[in-house]
């Protein structure tokens, strides 16, 4: 074989197999991130309304806002120089 035959094989074995290595590390992540899709959806699906309301309930009200204060509490610092 001719050395540039020889160097131009060696070249396109680099780039295909870059290649190919690209693709299985993106075929490797689509399926992994489905597969922990997966469980959230068959978690959904193994909910029922009666069984959702149950686990709801168990939850801390975490919805509920803290209690308004005024700027004057907020901030005890009197600037003497400031306007109010």
């Amino acid at each position: 074989m001719d050395k540039d035959i020889s160097e131009f094989a060696q070249v396109m074995a680099i780039i295909i197999s870059s290649v190919a290595a690209l693709m299985l590390i993106g075929l490797g992540s689509r399926f992994l991130w489905r597969l922990g899709s997966q469980t959230h959806a068959r978690w959904r699906a193994r909910i029922n309304g009666s069984t959702h309301l149950h686990h709801v309930a168990r939850l801390p009200n975490v919805s509920s806002p803290p209690p308004c204060r005024p700027c004057a509490d907020r901030f005890p610092l009197r600037i003497p120089w400031a306007i109010g």
